[in-house]
């Protein structure tokens, strides 16, 4: 709920690509009839019936930008359940953690405790973009490498997973090192509510600008955009 409003107000004032979905609802398998599937796991990005929609759309406009710039930052836009973002929130992660501050998302990036596979760079990206959020009023830190427990199952949010499209994206062969790839998950209340959206969308975008100053980095091959 919210993230389609999110991502277009976003889009809207960074003046960036967009691919958004409104038809599909989440579920465990595919269902077109029921217009069910979840368009992050690749057996549902990469059906025959629904690749055209989503997928290839995507892939169109990499290859736009690719034809005047070195690099893309491709931000896939999420929700998280307020109290899972809570849970998160409690858990200790060094000096990127911010407690019980008013944590309003999260970025996945690959890492994980046992097998990191990290799809984008730490030092020029992840870790200013988590400090750009949170003094532009957007408290954010990095995903968890571990798991939190819902209900007795394991819920990942680190992006590591290769079914996935932000790890799927990040290793396509024609997109080698051009990438920088990121898991957003956002808090519902105050962020993709009605009440908040217009206000957290501004304050993202302004990140966002801050972080990348997008006429340097197009042809900034050493940094990786």
């Amino acid at each position: 709920m919210g993230t389609a409003a999110f991502t277009l107000a976003v889009r809207g004032l960074l003046d960036c690509y967009a691919v958004i979905n409104e038809r599909f609802c989440k579920g465990e398998n595919v269902e077109l009839f029921r217009n069910v599937a979840d368009l992050y796991k690749k057996e549902a990005f990469l059906h025959p019936e629904i690749k055209p929609l989503f997928w290839d759309r995507i892939i169109t406009f990499l290859d736009e930008i690719f034809t005047t710039c070195s690099g893309a930052l491709v931000l896939h836009i999420h929700g998280i359940k307020d109290q899972n973002l809570q849970k998160i929130a409690k858990l200790s992660d060094g000096a990127l953690n911010h407690g019980h501050r008013d944590l309003r998302l999260i970025i996945g990036y690959g890492d994980h405790h046992k097998n990191p596979r990290r799809t984008a760079d730490e030092t020029h990206v992840v870790f200013p973009l988590v400090k750009s959020l949170t003094r532009n009023g957007l408290v954010a830190r990095v995903a968890p490498i571990d798991p939190i427990v819902n209900d007795r199952h394991k819920i990942w949010y680190c992006g590591n997973d290769r079914n996935r499209m932000n790890q799927y994206l990040y290793n396509e062969k024609n997109y080698c090192n051009k990438l920088q790839s990121l898991q957003i998950e956002l808090k519902y209340t105050g962020v993709r509510d009605e009440q908040g959206i217009q206000t957290s969308a501004r304050k993202f975008a302004k990140a966002i600008d801050k972080l990348c100053d997008f006429d340097k980095v197009k042809g900034d091959q050493e940094k990786g955009w």
